[in-house]
């Protein structure tokens, strides 16, 4: 599939980013060194890196492309899950990773990139209208977890287009990317350095009070979420009855044309896993 001219341009000004995925990492990072070589002569620029599973669910965001190894090809459900976005996430057939064929590489991950356009111009319209997201960062979660449902209720009662959720510093760390604003619990105050560090986009930070925490007081802290929230300029939506219906609408479409690019996804990968059989075979 072909981009149209518009896009070619300010797509391509930077390299597709592909990322290699195995289990440790060890297999694909010979792959990476040949992707790299033979990149010099593709039409379009292509940077390529590779990682074992459990690094590269970290690594997501930072690629176009993620290519599966043929070993944990029962992974892909995951790395789909976890990427939250619409990365081309595909396979590499097991004849063409064992051949180490660059080629049949490089062009399943351009095939790939430029299938899933529909699906990226549909989740950025379901992102413009997406909840706004409020990370609490907490210690274990055990009282967090009580008041993030006082929270989430008050929003819903105010019909505010919000979604809270709460994560231990650790992990709230690497939530942060997908954060719109973030309250530090009154246990863990002395870790707001250490989020700091990981807060990239400089979205508002701010304090929960001991008082409001001990009450629970989950409308107070909403309404201290949503002062962060427009700080930050990323005031919430309201949920009346016309954005409800376009955030439905936008849903639906997400979903069928996630389904239609899965499924064209699918029988990519099988025809690169034929054509590799029949050079094989020759």
């Amino acid at each position: 599939m072909a981009l149209d001219s518009e896009l070619t341009e300010p797509e391509f000004a930077r390299p597709l980013r592909l990322l290699l995925a195995c289990d440790e990492g060890h297999s694909t990072s010979i792959l990476m060194q040949r992707v790299r070589a033979a990149a010099s002569e593709s039409e379009r620029p292509i940077e390529a890196s590779c990682d074992g599973f459990r690094g590269a669910l970290w690594d997501e965001r930072s690629a176009d492309v993620i290519l599966i190894a043929p070993q944990v090809a029962y992974l892909q459900g995951d790395f789909e899950r976890k990427a939250g976005f619409p990365v081309a996430v595909g396979q590499i057939p097991r004849r063409v990773f064992g051949a180490l064929d660059t080629n049949a590489i490089i062009a399943e991950a351009f095939e790939l990139y430029d299938l899933y356009e529909p699906y990226r111009r549909a989740w950025e319209l379901t992102e413009e209208l997406a909840p706004r997201e409020v990370l609490v960062c907490c210690a274990g979660g055990a009282s967090s977890s009580l008041l993030v449902w006082h929270m989430q209720r008050a929003a819903d009662e105010a019909n505010l287009h919000v979604r809270v959720q709460f994560s231990g510093v650790g992990r709230g760390k690497f939530l942060l990317d997908r954060a719109d604003c973030v309250l530090i619990a009154p246990q863990v105050r002395f870790a707001e350095k250490e989020i700091e560090e990981f807060n990239d986009r400089h979205i508002p930070v701010g304090h929960i009070p001991w008082q409001r925490y001990g009450r629970m007081d989950g409308r107070s802290i909403m309404a201290q979420a949503v002062g962060l929230l427009e700080e930050g300029g990323t005031p919430p939506y309201e949920m009346d009855e016309a954005f409800r219906a376009r955030w439905e609408a936008a849903l639906a479409e997400l979903e069928r044309v996630r389904a239609e690019t899965r499924a064209a996804r699918d029988e990519l990968v099988k025809r690169y896993g034929k054509r590799a059989k029949r050079h094989t075979a020759a």
